[in-house]
């Protein structure tokens, strides 16, 4: 019975500040059955439409056309294009490793990413109880691929994960293996030359 009587007057309050808010419009602190309460809000009506502004209080500015001035502007924006990364023989300093000319006389290709990196990822789902490795970005022969990585893994697991599951989906060029396999599947790709 106690719980029905303060949502009635909860709702009486309510409605008393709804009625409040729309007629004020400025800040005030008002007090509802011993209530304290501070309506802070702006009654739309009484805004100034936007065809009223002043214009010539607004801030001025001049347009320039000048090639000296508007390349200060240009350096701010962001760079729409990733810049190709300087050639050279072996691993960079930070680990990153170019891909080489002979990974195109294969019968499969694996492209890199926008930012020069191998697409090959992990998802982890089901709460970090799955785990599976991701290929992207595959053209050519997608199955023989499969059967080279495949056989790879095979032959550097240990025994209880000898067989390892695999799903190949051709249209969007990618191939999914059953487990954390990442670093040794870049690894393979790297000494493929891709």
């Amino acid at each position: 019975m106690a719980g029905a009587l303060y949502s009635l007057a909860r709702t009486k309050n309510l409605i008393a500040l709804k009625k409040l808010s729309e007629s004020l419009a400025t800040p005030s602190l008002h007090c509802i059955n011993n209530c304290r309460l501070q309506i802070r809000c702006i009654n739309p009506r009484n805004t100034p439409l936007v065809t009223n502004i002043d214009v010539s209080k607004l801030t001025d500015f001049e347009k320039s056309k000048n090639p000296e001035e508007w390349r200060y502007v240009e350096r701010c924006f962001p760079i729409k294009v990733v810049p190709s990364p300087k050639h050279f023989d072996g691993t960079a300093p930070s680990g990153w490793i170019p891909p080489r000319e002979h990974s195109k006389s294969h019968p499969f290709f694996v492209s890199r990413t926008k930012n020069y990196m191998l697409p090959v990822y992990l998802l982890i789902s089901f709460r970090g109880s799955r785990h599976i490795t991701v290929i992207k970005k595959i053209d050519g022969n997608i199955w023989q691929l499969e059967s080279e990585i495949k056989t790879y893994l095979e032959s550097i697991s240990t025994k209880y994960y000898k067989k390892i599951a695999s799903r190949v989906n051709e249209m969007s060029g990618q191939i999914r293996f059953r487990g954390d396999h990442v670093e040794n599947i870049k690894q393979w790709l790297i000494t493929k030359g891709f």
